[in-house]
């Protein structure tokens, strides 16, 4: 019963509500205003503004060492001594005690040379004696032969007046020859002596020479690290025999980082653009600056679980020279001079629990390095431009259609040059429309 009642009840109330309906649309004496006519199309504008804080250029990095040290040996011995911080992976600090190397034979060659320089000293000190007693006996041998000369003389007048026999007079002679000839002897004898006094001076010095090789020699018998870093590999344990400029280790400095990037060519030139144009001049600037980077201000970000780390760098050098002919990149360096200092962009109370603690070699990085251009340049939406590089303005109500030139894409909006057709007291639609043509009455959304 309940189902007939159902299908009988239905079609009723049905009918009921389509009658319910017709009365009360019938009874509306008020019909829809239509839209206006030849209304000027609305639209949606945003002003054209100066941008003078300049910007930042995004670029992809890889941290890379600031110099890598291969230390090698300069003595060869057996290695008597390693210092415990001398594994792979410890820190070092710039001359910390990493090996020493079995000093004893350089000992005992710079006690033989020790010894030779006494000997040589002693026989330059020898010559000088018998230098000094030449001298003496030929001041007598001097004295002497006057002697001898003036009794020749007094026999030559006596035997003018024969008053000696010849046979006096030929004595008189030989004894003056005699003395002549050991005053010649003595003279010759220092001439020799004082040829000697240089030679040995030199064998002095070339001893002198040896004996600071010997030094140098055992001093190198102690090896310290020339750097304050971290050990990538070492190849020697004690007790081991190394050879004369065998690489035992090498060491990353830690002191200065580097991150490797690479810039377009219109990167290096909003980079320069901030610069002084005296500083680029080629007139001013010689030939090693010309291929120099501008030390333009650096943030190195590196991201790890949902946080952002930042240190602070500049722009240093070019890695190479060149254009990378794949990407037509230019390879660079930037130089992060404090790796350890470092700032998070995140505030909570765990943004320090697990963050690193350095920028150290591997990592992946951001680099955003600063540009403010020397020239100004105006800022519009990225919804401002249309196909073509044009650009809808709004002058006395009309649209004006107008042709610019794009000089960068930021984050949300377009960097263009000024001209006389657009200036920054200027608004330019960012609406959608699907008809658009120039002189087109326009009126601005409230």
């Amino acid at each position: 019963m309940k189902y007939i009642a159902a299908q009988i009840l239905m079609p009723v109330l049905l009918l009921v509500g389509g009658a319910a309906g017709f009365i009360v649309l019938g009874q509306q004496t008020k019909l829809p205003v239509p839209p206006p006519e030849n209304l000027p199309t609305l639209v949606e504008t945003a002003p054209i503004q100066q941008h003078d804080k300049g910007f930042e250029i995004e670029a992809s990095g890889l941290v890379v060492p600031f110099r890598e040290v291969r230390l090698s040996v300069e003595v060869a011995g057996r290695v008597i001594e390693k210092s415990p911080q001398f594994d792979a992976g410890r820190r070092v600090k710039q001359g910390e005690l990493l090996l020493k190397i079995d000093p004893r034979n350089y000992q005992l060659e710079l006690d033989r040379l020790q010894r030779e320089a006494a000997q040589a000293q002693a026989e330059l000190d020898e010559l000088e004696v018998e230098l000094a007693n030449t001298e003496s006996l030929i001041t007598l041998a001097a004295e002497h032969l006057q002697l001898q000369q003036k009794d020749l003389q007094r026999m030559t007048q006596l035997a003018q007046r024969n008053s000696i026999s010849e046979a006096e007079l030929e004595a008189s002679r030989r004894t003056e020859l005699t003395s002549r000839d050991s005053l010649t002897r003595l003279e010759n004898q220092k001439q020799t002596l004082s040829k000697r006094r240089p030679r040995l001076q030199e064998a002095l010095k070339l001893i002198a020479v040896r004996r600071e090789r010997a030094q140098l020699d055992l001093d190198r018998t102690i090896i310290k690290s020339p750097v304050a870093g971290i050990v990538v590999r070492d190849v020697v344990e004690l007790d081991s025999f190394v050879q004369l400029g065998a690489e035992i280790a090498v060491i990353e400095d830690t002191s200065q980082v580097d991150v490797q990037c690479n810039l377009k060519m219109t990167d290096l030139d909003w980079i320069w653009s901030g610069f002084p144009s005296s500083a680029t001049s080629t007139a001013d600037t010689s030939p090693r600056d010309a291929y120099a980077l501008p030390p333009a201000a650096v943030k190195v970000v590196y991201q790890a679980a949902g946080k952002r780390y930042i240190w602070q760098g500049h722009l240093s050098r070019y890695d190479g020279l060149g254009v990378d002919e794949l990407t037509r990149t230019v390879p660079c360096r930037v130089q992060v001079d404090n790796p350890q200092q470092m700032q998070s962009f995140d505030d909570s109370p765990q943004a320090f629990s697990a963050r690193p603690m350095a920028l150290i070699r591997g990592m992946y990085v951001t680099v955003l390095i600063d540009c403010r251009p020397e020239h100004p340049v105006l800022r519009i939406p990225e919804s401002a431009m249309r196909p073509g590089n044009v650009v809808w303005l709004v002058r006395e109500g009309k649209l004006r259609q107008v042709t610019v030139q794009p000089l960068r894409v930021l984050k949300d909006s377009l960097l263009i040059s000024p001209s006389q057709e657009i200036q920054t007291d200027d608004v330019t639609i960012v609406s959608p429309l699907g008809i658009a043509h120039n002189e087109m009455p326009v009126r601005i959304k409230k």
